[in-house]
């Protein structure tokens, strides 16, 4: 006890030397507030014969502020801040603020597509990967048809690379892309061919098809359909190499809508005298069923991750105001789901996460609507600003979900990208 007594009386003597030996000039040295998160106190030093009273403050991480700091903004506070579009301040998706304060279902940018040297390009087919937007169309000089093209786009909108398809005085009306990532165009008309694109925009092979309107991968293979004239389907190898000689299918009509399935397989919508239907083919090619819809006109056909596909079934005459139906089929052909609908559907895509997004026409009024897996609606926008557009193909971006959509309006062809939430 003794023995610390004096080392404490040491030490502040020892303090109290350096403090005046710091302060002979009159200015004490400055407090310093230390981690035990006491207040700062005024101390008051005498020298000589004048008094000089200061008082500074320090203070450490650990110490508390005399003035507290205003809180960073966030994302559900219920303060829309500058980064933000919305903040409601709840924790509620799909209510017309979301959680990561982005407004449901809103565009976030339009442009309107062009390439250099063309007085118009009109892309009809819609590609979407993880990296990238690919279209696919027509370039027309003077209003006359004079090539094809593929182009690829950022997902800012902004043009990555354009390849040309000349020579053919056509356009590509249909596309896909294989397991390997290549980009697959096909030219109909009097001359028909594929062609094989690289994800960089490389032409990598070319070969002369029989007569065909549409494509897709099925598997590692390739499909080709000509549902006009005399039905047929011809398979080829993900490089364009015949695999056998073409083989008669069923009328699917100049309207049809091709798509591969994973099993190698691949499905047709189509109709034959103001009948439609779906039909699905094996990876060996042979019928394995047909269903005949509840109406007319098969204008769109996509697929979820569990094998079922969904089509946009009008009446076959869509403007006659007599409405439509969104049904889904099985991957065994079974009906599922039919959702009616009053006015008509343009497109349709069903996204990784398995929501279907439909573009509908109601008394005029265009409609982005989402979607579940039971055709029951999610949340629908009204795309006010899209009047007197024709949206003809939805696509998605497959980490987060974004929609990808390519419209005609007055005035050129647009891409547009909205919120998938």
């Amino acid at each position: 006890m003794f023995g610390s007594t004096r080392v404490a009386h040491l030490v502040l003597l020892l303090n109290g030397v350096i403090w005046s030996s710091s302060g002979c000039n009159g200015d004490p040295p400055a407090e310093s507030a230390t981690d035990s998160g006491e207040s700062e106190t005024d101390s008051t030093t005498t020298t000589g014969s004048s008094a000089s009273a200061s008082t500074t403050t320090t203070t450490t991480d650990t110490g508390e502020s005399e003035t507290e700091a205003e809180p960073e903004p966030l994302c559900g506070d219920g303060t829309v801040n500058a980064d933000e579009r919305c903040d409601d301040g709840d924790e509620i998706d799909l209510n017309g603020c979301n959680t990561d304060c982005r407004i449901t279902g809103e565009k976030q940018w339009e442009i309107v597509f062009a390439i250099d040297g063309y007085d118009a390009a009109e892309p009809e087919v819609l590609l979407v990967d993880e990296e990238q937007i690919v279209l696919a169309g027509t370039l027309r000089q003077n209003d006359v048809r004079v090539a094809g093209f593929v182009a690829a786009l950022n997902f800012d909108g902004e043009t990555d690379w354009v390849e040309v398809i000349d020579g053919t005085k056509s356009s590509v009306l249909s596309a896909t892309q294989s397991a390997d990532g290549t980009i697959v165009a096909l030219t109909p008309g009097s001359d028909p061919r594929l062609f094989g694109i690289s994800p960089a925009g490389e032409r990598l092979w070319q070969t002369t098809v029989e007569s065909t309107q549409h494509v897709a991968a099925a598997g590692d293979q390739l499909i080709t359909v000509m549902g006009v004239g005399d039905p047929l389907a011809a398979r080829y190898t993900d490089l364009g190499v015949p695999l056998g000689a073409p083989f008669a299918i069923d009328p699917v009509g100049s309207r049809a809508s091709l798509i591969g399935l994973d099993s190698g397989g691949w499905a047709v919508g189509g109709e034959d005298e103001d009948v439609a239907y779906v039909a699905s083919y094996g990876s060996d090619d042979s019928l394995e069923w047909s269903t005949v819809l509840p109406e007319a006109s098969v204008l769109r056909l996509a697929k979820d991750s569990q094998g079922a596909l969904w089509i946009a079934n009008n009446d076959a005459d869509i403007f006659a105001g007599d409405g439509g139906q969104l049904v889904k089929l099985g991957a065994d052909g079974s009906l599922q789901t039919t959702v009616p609908f009053a006015g008509y559907f343009q497109a349709l895509g069903v996204d990784p996460t398995d929501f279907v997004v439909t573009h509908d026409v109601d008394n005029g009024e265009d409609l982005l609507t989402k979607r579940d897996t039971d055709g029951e609606q999610v949340w629908s926008m009204p795309v006010d600003d899209m009047n007197n557009t024709s949206l003809y193909a939805i696509g998605f971006r497959p980490s987060d979900q974004q929609i990808i959509a390519l419209a005609s309006r007055p005035g050129g062809v647009r891409v547009l990208r909205s919120n998938n939430r």
